[in-house]
């Protein structure tokens, strides 16, 4: 009977800071095989399997200011096992409110069309006056 055989890639990740950021890793293998994540933070789409496929990885939102590490590791009954690092941004512990005066933000000539962005994670309420 022949040795099973495990390779895993990438065996680094860096993940988003939102909640919800994913990622997926590759898995080469010949026999049945389990996965298991280090942090509760981080979620794998599956425990185990059999055979080669990929694996989707999900982190919840990183809100501290510092990045956080995790490791996913793929083991196979008579194999090494094989560890994933996932290291996901670090966040924001801080929330930024700008409020622009009307004299700052002028739409010129009127009628005009205008656009601005807003970049966040989370549910932002704009209200032009």
């Amino acid at each position: 009977m022949a040795k099973p055989g495990l390779s895993v890639s990438p065996s680094k990740i860096a993940i988003a800071t939102a909640k919800g950021s994913v990622a997926s890793v590759k898995i080469n293998c010949s026999d049945s095989w389990k996965a298991t994540s280090d942090q509760s933070w981080l979620t794998i789409s599956s425990s185990k399997g059999t055979g080669s496929g990929a694996l989707t990885i999900t982190a919840t939102a990183n809100t501290i200011s510092s990045s956080r590490t995790a490791a996913i590791t793929i083991s196979v009954l008579g194999a090494q096992s094989q560890t994933i690092i996932v290291t996901q941004f670090a966040g924001d512990d801080k929330i930024s409110v700008a409020k622009i005066d009307k004299e700052d933000f002028t739409n010129y000539p009127n009628p005009t069309s205008s656009s601005f962005t807003i970049n966040s994670d989370t549910e932002v309420k704009v209200q032009i006056f």
